[in-house]
């Protein structure tokens, strides 16, 4: 395909010359022919006696004129004919450079013919829109990831707190029981855990594990009947999932766990 444009291209220069070096032969012609007439015409009146080396002189002088007026003929007219080409390539220059100065404007090239040319600016329309699609992309993700990123640092908070309310309650107790002291510990290893696991994503580049669900009421059923399994013990909790009816979805599990956790250390 892009062979047969390219052939498009050159057949059309050629065209080109071979019309302005038709018209520049026909000029040609013409000019001699009434150069050659107008010289007789003027000797016959003047009566001025013309030798054969005389009139070898005369055409000689009348071709080089002739062959060099068609020659400058010849390059008006091709440069004439070509100047719509010559205009559509400084518009694709035009654009190229405009596109360099602003990366944030998308390109629209007028798609004039069917060449190179055309294909040139085609292409330069499509990388444009790409680029801008891409930055768009990039933008989307970088705040996306910034979202995210400002989560964590918040839900780590929540592990760190619920450590550090412990111990200033412990400092607070004269006496502390083996119960208590154990119970504290089983809740510093369980947030520091917690912890853990929110820096270890910070350090991933925040990434998400995305998996499809069918149904995502069972999983929000589940996620909901832990969440009450781990306040039970000090809580009166219910879970009341009735109204939640299915649907499909795309979550990361690591996340929702995530949520519920923070909830239930809130709720403590």
């Amino acid at each position: 395909m892009l062979t047969e444009k390219k052939r498009r291209l050159s057949h059309e220069i050629l065209a080109l010359i071979g019309l302005s070096a038709l018209l520049s032969l026909l000029l040609f012609l013409l000019l001699r022919g009434i150069a050659t007439a107008v010289a007789e015409s003027y000797c016959f009146q003047n009566d001025i006696p013309m030798t054969e080396f005389d009139w070898m002189d005369v055409d000689r002088w009348i071709f080089t004129v002739s062959a060099a007026l068609s020659a400058l003929s010849f390059s008006a007219l091709f440069l004439a004919l070509l100047s719509d080409r010559i205009a559509y390539i400084r518009t694709i220059t035009a654009g190229i450079a405009q596109l360099q100065r602003n990366e944030k404007q998308q390109l629209n090239l007028p798609l004039v013919g069917s060449n190179e040319l055309t294909e040139l600016a085609s292409a330069i329309n499509d990388m444009s829109a790409a680029r801008l699609q891409l930055r768009e992309k990039e933008q989307a993700l970088a705040q996306e990831k910034e979202q995210l990123v400002r989560s964590l640092s918040h839900d780590i908070r929540t592990p760190l707190t619920a450590i550090l309310s412990g111990a200033e309650y412990l400092s607070n107790q004269k006496d502390i029981s083996q119960e208590d002291y154990r119970a504290y510990l089983q809740m510093v290893q369980k947030k520091g855990a917690q912890m853990r696991d929110l820096t270890a994503i910070l350090l991933d580049g925040a990434k998400r594990n995305l998996e499809h669900f069918d149904d995502a009421r069972l999983l929000m059923e589940q996620l909901a009947a832990e969440f009450e399994e781990a306040l039970e013990d000090r809580f009166t909790v219910t879970v009341d999932c009735c109204r939640c009816s299915a649907f499909a979805a795309a979550f990361d599990v690591q996340e929702l766990r995530r949520i519920f956790d923070n909830l239930s250390s809130n709720a403590e």
